[in-house]
């Protein structure tokens, strides 16, 4: 399965650009980095997959870093915040279903956008 999804990342790239992304690293957790026109401004994008053990369905995950919440703010200034980072990534997954989250790294914690998507593989 870790052969047909670097296939399809590579797939990706070559076509123009219509994806958005530029290139990807495979991560020791067998996860991806992607490399993506949003990376030159820190963000950063994941990609992990799960497959059943027939490998019939498997799982994509895609998780979109793309700012921190800075708990030394006042509450009304924290929500003002978290308000303009989703204004600013809205449509980042086209029309497929994203949510919020919160990735904790370290003592810093990141503000992700999620995409889960399910497939069959016959």
């Amino acid at each position: 399965m870790k052969d047909t999804v670097r296939s399809v990342l590579k797939q990706m790239i070559r076509s123009e650009g219509a994806f958005g992304i530029r290139s990807f690293r495979e991560m020791p957790d067998d996860s991806f980095r992607l490399e993506t026109a949003l990376s030159e401004f820190g963000h950063k994008t994941f990609l992990k997959y799960e497959a059943t053990r027939d490998n019939e369905m498997f799982r994509i995950e895609i998780r979109h870093v793309f700012g921190r919440f800075a708990f030394d703010v006042p509450p009304t200034a924290a929500a003002d915040q978290l308000l303009k980072m989703l204004t600013r990534n809205t449509g980042s997954f086209g029309e497929t279903t994203a949510f919020i989250g919160a990735y904790p790294q370290g003592d810093t914690v990141y503000a992700t956008l999620n995409s889960v998507h399910h497939f069959v593989t016959a």
